[in-house]
């Protein structure tokens, strides 16, 4: 039995979704293309973003808490139905400071108005677990009914759970003023290090963290006709995003907050920008029924063989470019590094080249 490269990874993305690479019928990564783009960018500079611009306005003592919350609902900003049939995708607009914002950091600008006028009581458990849902919809006002947050009730009922379900079980750290991230991922820190996964000898955060975060569950299940089992696939868009924004503020700031010594084992985001710009650079291909779809803006169903290949294709050729990237460079990039590349090259890609539509939690 073929044994996989990834098999004793401790993030478990690369592996639980490499079923879907190896056999393929929606999405098919070429090869000759990722060592053409590889050689292309490898005298090119990669960055990861500080998160110290606004909207991301908390200093470093809360930027941590602010980013968890923000990462809940960090998902789904396009109204797909409204946008068939426009020349432009309708998404969440919301004017905060005499500005208009859209999708994710209309949300995020959203966020820093409510830290700004209530500081550390925003990050606190409680406030959410006794928010409503009128309180939800003004703090996430639009700019026009157009322009409203999609699936605002599904995120409020994962703020309000997840402030509740932290009320009740406080994972390791326990005084008070009681912030999530500043009680608890100070117990993975040694020597000013923070472990995200651990070895034969200790559990990382990230592994520890998502068993008790329901609200960032990421994965996939589905039935292999083949051999009738469930594959299941690991995804952890959000809870990945989550601690590279963290360490991209660590690592732009000095003194160093708590810079990860293992972010080489994050993939990139498996969302809706990173396999667009993989699609539009040829790395990754679709079968004619799925290309129709995604280019005529019909929705791909969750949890469905097409959205699961699309998001695997996504995390493994993002990890295969990130390696052919490092084969003649000095200084070695991460996924982290090579994420922000692709994310930032979709965000100019015209709207001719559509990302693909799955109504979802997950990103």
């Amino acid at each position: 039995m073929e044994t996989s490269e990834f098999y004793h990874n401790r993030n478990p993305v690369l592996f639980t979704s490499e079923h879907f690479v190896k056999n393929p019928k929606h999405v098919f990564i070429d090869d000759s293309r990722i060592e053409t783009i590889a050689k292309e960018w490898q005298g090119q500079n990669f960055s990861i973003p500080s998160w110290d611009f606004p909207p991301f306005t908390p200093g470093n003592e809360h930027i941590a808490d602010f980013l968890y919350w923000g990462n809940m609902i960090n998902f789904c900003f396009t109204d797909i139905e409204s946008s068939k049939g426009k020349d432009e995708n309708i998404k969440f607009k919301a004017e905060v400071d005499g500005k208009e914002h859209v999708g994710s950091f209309a949300m995020w600008a959203c966020l820093s108005r409510l830290y700004n006028n209530l500081g550390e009581e925003m990050l606190l458990p409680k406030f959410w677990s006794s928010l409503d849902i009128d309180e939800m919809e003004k703090i996430f006002a639009p700019i026009s009914d157009e322009n409203r947050m999609p699936l605002l009730e599904k995120r409020y009922e994962m703020m309000n759970t997840a402030g509740k379900g932290w009320e009740e079980h406080r994972f390791l750290g326990d005084r008070e003023p009681y912030l999530v991230l500043d009680n608890n991922i100070k117990h993975y820190i040694s020597d000013g290090e923070l472990r995200l996964f651990g070895d034969n000898n200790m559990q990382g955060f990230l592994e520890d963290f998502s068993k008790y975060q329901a609200q960032y569950d990421d994965f996939r299940r589905y039935p292999d006709s083949n051999d009738m089992n469930v594959k299941i696939s690991v995804f952890n868009k959000r809870t990945q995003l989550l601690m590279a924004m963290i360490y991209g503020r660590a690592v732009n700031t000095e003194p160093y907050i708590f810079p990860a010594i293992d972010t080489d084992k994050l993939t990139v985001f498996a969302d809706y920008k990173v396999p667009q710009t993989l699609r539009a650079l040829r790395i990754i291909n679709y079968s004619k029924s799925l290309a129709d779809k995604v280019d005529s803006r019909t929705p791909i169903l969750e949890n469905s063989r097409e959205e699961i290949e699309i998001r695997s294709a996504t995390v493994h050729s993002g990890h295969r470019l990130t390696k052919a990237v490092n084969t003649d460079r000095k200084e070695p990039i991460t996924a982290v590094h090579m994420d922000y590349k692709l994310f930032s090259a979709g965000k100019k890609l015209p709207e001719t080249h559509p990302h693909h539509f799955t109504y979802t939690t997950a990103y």
